[in-house]
């Protein structure tokens, strides 16, 4: 009986919070404002070497129209590891929202890591004598890192030799290099196969993307033979590359050409030297 009222008063309460961030979130709500991070609670972001610092945004809101004019403070919460004036600025730490404003933004300068593996983490916290801040989305983690540039990743040049170890070829090596007027474009030359080169595209973060293409290997057996295999993204697991430490991940699918059947879940690992 215990472990009943104990389970009842949890879904109770839980019901209670839900219940209340839902009444807060409906057009017409008349309430009080609430502060609260409107446009997500968490970012990851990277400052390019030898930029010395990125200028972000983190925003917030009200759950409704405010009426006068109020400050907000932007807050570093101890849990923080990054360090305020060492390894970045706000610029504004206080924002106003005037009269039938709903939101407002902080700008924050990140100061560039001394060091790849220097990861920074900033948390904060929303702070205001006259507005109360609601019980969800009242925390903002802030990480980011040095992010190298391409050059780097090649060595100094457009094209270097990179080591290979994967579940399709087993070990290698195979240059890497600029695909010529494609920005953040690169190619690994015959790969998967002599003769093919294999595109993607990267983005700030790492985040490697590409599009289904042949590899140059065809099948010899039956029922297949003759079709070849198309390298596919795998769903939900995406392919990185690592500017600073020159390292290359893809994850694919080898698929052969209009059939479900193919080798799965390769995993192709290059390294620069």
């Amino acid at each position: 009986m215990k472990s009943i009222k104990y389970l009842l008063a949890i879904f109770s309460l839980l019901f209670l919070v839900t219940a209340c961030r839902e009444d807060h979130t409906e057009p017409g709500y008349t309430g009080s404002p609430y502060l609260h991070f409107n446009f997500g609670i968490a970012t990851n972001e990277v400052v390019t070497i030898g930029s010395a610092s990125k200028d972000i945004q983190v925003k917030y809101g009200v759950i409704q129209p405010v009426t006068g004019s109020h400050q907000v403070k932007l807050v570093v919460d101890p849990s923080s590891t990054a360090v305020e004036g060492v390894d970045f600025v706000i610029l504004n730490p206080t924002d106003e929202l005037a009269n039938g404003e709903t939101g407002g933004a902080f700008s924050i300068r990140l100061l560039e890591p001394a060091s790849p593996s220097d990861l920074k983490k900033a948390v904060f916290k929303l702070e205001s004598s006259t507005i109360a801040n609601a019980v969800f989305d009242n925390e903002f983690i802030l990480n980011w890192k040095l992010q190298c540039l391409v050059s780097d990743f090649l060595s100094g040049g457009t094209s270097a030799p990179f080591t290979y170890a994967g579940t399709w070829n087993g070990t290698g090596v195979y240059t890497i290099e600029e695909v010529p007027g494609s920005t953040n474009t690169l190619r690994i030359l015959d790969y998967p196969e002599p003769g093919t080169n294999f595109i993607f595209r990267y983005n700030d973060e790492g985040v490697v993307t590409y599009e289904p293409q042949k590899s140059g290997y065809v099948y010899q057996s039956a029922p297949y033979a003759g079709l070849e295999a198309i390298v596919t993204p795998i769903p939900g697991k995406a392919s990185s590359i690592d500017m600073c430490s020159k390292k290359l991940v893809i994850q694919a699918n080898f698929m052969l050409e209009g059939t479900n059947a193919g080798f799965l879940n390769q995993v192709e690992n290059f390294t620069g030297f």
